[in-house]
């Protein structure tokens, strides 16, 4: 995983009209992962969208995905394909736990 394809999967989100796209590199910080990438949707549906938008990259991409938790009636979803992990939120949800704050000595990808 590149940051490139950091830079490739933020323009996919975008295209499905996703929220503060952010894109963390942890390498430095712990070995569960490489990069986190944190988006807004505004509602389920949405999320479900971003979902199968990143689903259907990382299948073209050859990267399979480990894990998922949450669900369609979720408020977030994690996408685990090693490398990378999906963190996608409903605004109040995203506030709530603010990855971005816990993370905040991780490296921020300029997207």
């Amino acid at each position: 995983m590149t940051v490139e394809t950091c830079k490739e999967l933020a323009k996919v989100l975008d295209a499905k009209l996703a929220d503060d796209i952010v894109c963390l590199d942890i390498t430095e910080l712990t070995p569960i992962s490489d990069y986190f990438m944190i988006v807004s949707g505004k509602n389920e549906r949405q999320l479900q969208g971003l979902k199968d938008a990143i689903e259907e990259f990382m299948h073209k991409a050859g990267i399979e995905e480990l894990n998922v938790e949450g669900s369609q009636k979720s408020d977030w979803l994690l996408l685990d394909f090693g490398e990378i992990v999906f963190h996608l939120f409903n605004e109040d949800m995203r506030e709530f736990y603010d990855l971005e704050h816990i993370w905040k000595d991780a490296k921020r990808i300029e997207l």
